[in-house]
C-alpha cells in the first residue's frame, strides 16, 4: 500500500471546519495586527461600538403590566379585563407584613404582631376607620393573620405561651383563616 492510499481523505465536515477555522484566525490575527500597530484607533472604534450599541438604552423600559408581559394582543382576555376595570373598579390595596425573627411562633412575636394589628385598626383617615376602609366579607373586615387563629382576641394573645401558639399552629387542618 502506498502512503497516499493509507492516508485518509478528509470527510466534507471536516473540510468545512477547517475552513471556518482557518478563516477566523487569519482575521483574528490580521484585527490582531491592526490593533498593534495602530491601538488609539483601535480604542476609538471599540469606544464609538459601545456607544452607538448604548443608544438603544435611551428607549429602554421595564414593562410591568402583567397584560402585556404574558396576554397577546388580540386576545379576548385584554378586552375583559379592560371591561372589569372600567366598571368595576376596586379601591382595595393589599399589604402583606411579614414578620421575621429566629422563631416567630413565640410569645414575644405573635404579641408584636398583635401590637400592629391594634395599631393598624385604630388608625383614622379624614374620618374613616379601619372598619370603614377594609374590604369586607359580609359585615366584617377581611383579613388573614395568625391572629385569626385566636379570632384576634387580646385577652387570650396575650396569655398564650410558646407552646400554646405551636400546639395551635400543629392542629390547623387547613391552610388559612378567613374571619369573617
Amino acid at each position: 500500500m502506498s502512503s497516499s492510499e493509507v492516508e485518509r481523505k478528509d470527510s466534507c465536515m471536516t473540510k468545512i471546519t477547517k475552513f471556518i477555522v482557518h478563516g477566523l484566525e487569519a482575521f483574528f490575527y490580521r484585527v490582531g495586527k491592526l490593533t498593534g500597530a495602530h491601538p488609539w484607533i483601535a480604542i476609538w472604534i471599540g469606544l464609538a461600538f459601545a456607544i452607538l450599541c448604548g443608544v438603544g438604552l435611551l428607549r429602554f423600559y421595564q414593562e410591568t403590566n402583567l397584560e402585556d408581559l404574558w396576554i397577546p394582543n388580540n386576545d379576548i382576555l385584554r378586552d375583559d379585563t379592560k371591561y372589569v376595570a372600567e366598571h368595576y373598579p376596586t379601591r382595595y390595596r393589599k399589604a402583606v407584613l411579614l414578620a421575621e425573627a429566629d422563631n416567630v411562633l413565640t410569645p414575644k412575636v405573635v404579641n408584636a404582631l398583635l401590637d400592629f394589628e391594634l395599631q393598624f385598626k385604630a388608625i383614622n383617615i379624614s374620618g374613616e376607620t379601619w372598619d370603614d376602609l377594609c374590604a369586607k366579607l359580609g359585615q366584617k373586615c377581611w383579613t388573614n393573620s395568625i391572629l385569626e387563629m385566636w379570632a384576634s382576641n387580646e385577652e387570650i394573645i396575650r396569655k398564650l405561651t410558646q407552646e400554646d401558639i405551636i400546639k395551635k399552629v400543629n392542629s390547623i387542618q387547613f391552610r388559612y383563616v378567613i374571619k369573617y
